[in-house]
């Protein structure tokens, strides 16, 4: 007994100590300033959060992207989820997972796709035609401006809006019974 009480003593004690002089491993990267860039050859492996007046994403990110700011530019990819609050943020490049956007000019370019859902809170949100996104699109903005593809279901608390999808229409072939889709629903609620 008095072996093993000895011996659990010496082992508690030296992972005790070993605790004490490891060096924590950070999980993060965190980037502030007044501007911020992240280029278009590098590529971070890890969660990234941004404090900055204005951020430009050139590169890629292995992993999630949490920025805060004045402008904020996506213009490279997101292998992750994107939260972005600022005055401005555009989407011109690609989130493979879900994009939270807040901010007074939101703004979801032709070249944009989104893997997932989009969460928007604004003055004014935008999908240019060309935009794809791949999920749901919730939408809380005084405006918004519809022109993208949504796969998904579109929900929108909105003061006004402009809708400018089109809904196509299989050619029938001969022979060949036609398909059934269900299109997307739309709801929109309108305050004032």
């Amino acid at each position: 007994m008095k072996t093993t009480y000895k011996f659990l003593s010496i082992f508690s004690l030296i992972a005790l100590l070993a605790l004490t002089f490891a060096t924590p491993a950070q999980a993060f990267d965190g980037r502030t300033g007044e501007t911020v860039e992240i280029k278009a050859d590098e590529v971070i492996e890890d969660d990234v959060y941004v404090t900055a007046t204005e951020f430009t994403l050139e590169g890629t990110v292995k992993g999630d992207l949490i920025v805060f700011g004045q402008t904020i530019i996506i213009n490279g990819t997101v292998e992750g989820d994107l939260i972005a609050a600022g005055q401005s943020v555009i989407i011109n490049g690609t989130v493979t997972d879900d994009a939270r956007i807040a901010g007074a000019e939101l703004k979801i370019s032709k070249t944009a796709s989104v893997g997932g859902d989009v969460v928007s809170a604004g003055a004014s949100l935008e999908t240019e035609k060309g935009s794809a996104i791949a999920g749901e699109l919730v939408i809380g903005a005084g405006q918004a401006l519809l022109d993208g593809n949504v796969t998904g279901d579109v929900l929108a608390g909105v003061g006004s809006a402009g809708i400018e999808w089109r809904i196509r229409r299989r050619r029938e072939r001969p022979g060949r019974r036609p398909r059934r889709r269900r299109p997307a629903p739309i709801h929109l609620y309108a305050t004032g």
